[in-house]
This record gives C-alpha cells, structure tokens and sequence, in this order.
C-alpha cells in the first residue's frame, strides 16, 4: 500500500526485453551507436564517450566488455543487478550488432540472428553464460536454417534446442 523506491539503475537505449533469475534481473536495451569520425585518442577521451559508447550509472562501458562482430551499428547492452542492491550494477556487457533476438535459459543468454548469405540462409548463435550476475561469453556456432520465432528455441539439460526452417531450395525444409 506504500510503496518505498529502495534504488535504481539506468542505463542508455531502448528497452528491448528482461528477466530475473534468483536475486538478479538482467536488463537488455538497444542503442544505435555509430564511431565518431575522430583519432582513437580523441573517440576515447573521457569528454566524448558518452556520446558513442553506451552508459550504465552515467559510466562508459568497459572496452573489455564490447564485443565487435563483422557489422552491425546496434548495441546491445546487457546488464545485471542484484534486487537486494539495486543502486549498483553487478556486470554488463556490449554487444555491437545489426539485430539479435535474445533467448534466457536459468544459466545461460543466447543471442542469435539470421545470416543470408549467397544461396543459404543460417542462424549465428552467440552464448553467454551468467552466475551471480556475472556475464561471460562462452562461445558462438552457427545453425542452418533460420529460427522464425520464439518457440522454436529452448535450453534443456544444458543443450540448446532450436528448430530452423530453410528456403535455400524449392520446397521449405524444417530441421
């Protein structure tokens, strides 16, 4: 009846989705972010972060926690914090993208997108492991086929299920 505000965290882009597992919810927003046409030394002066690097607290995203694919001029940030003290963010992670779909399992993030190249079409998976809020990437592979929904991917003892679909020839092919 009296509710009682015991913190907050903010952090840049739009809100894309989230989740809470145990004491922790993990917080994903997108932000368009393209690099300033400026020296290295210059994009990374402390003044001109905050125009391109995403902000979490009002700090600039570690560098070692930016991860850079082959394109993509979206970032998706991921970031973690604890119910009990939700003044202070835990962890966080950028990942720079063209556009991801984001499957959270109790132990694990999937991001994964579609990838149209030449005659095929394939799915890339990104995996991102978290315990205690602690955001690790363990490791990417890619799927043929595309994922066109959420119901067509899940997590079950540990494996990664998904259910791709392929136009590459005349006639569609689940797998």
């Amino acid at each position: 009846t009296n509710p009682v505000l015991k913190g907050s965290t903010t952090q840049d882009g739009s809100y894309k989705t989230s989740r809470k597992v145990g004491d922790i919810v993990y917080l994903f927003t997108e932000k368009y972010m393209e690099l300033p046409n400026l020296t290295k030394r210059q994009a990374t002066a402390e003044e001109e972060l905050s125009d391109w690097i995403a902000l979490v607290n009002g700090t600039a995203v570690a560098a070692d926690c930016i991860y850079l694919p082959e394109k993509g001029n979206w970032g998706l940030l991921i970031s973690s914090v604890d119910v009990e003290n939700p003044d202070s963010v835990v962890d966080n992670t950028l990942i720079m993208n063209d556009y991801v779909n984001i499957y959270v399992s109790t132990k694990a993030i999937y991001l994964y997108e579609s990838n149209y190249a030449g005659n095929g079409i394939s799915t890339q998976i990104a995996k991102f492991a978290f315990k205690d809020g602690v955001i690790n990437a363990v490791g990417a592979t890619s799927a043929s086929g595309e994922v066109y929904d959420t119901f067509a991917i899940n997590e079950y003892q540990g494996k990664l299920r998904l259910l791709t679909t392929d136009w590459s020839s005349a006639e569609r092919e689940n797998q």
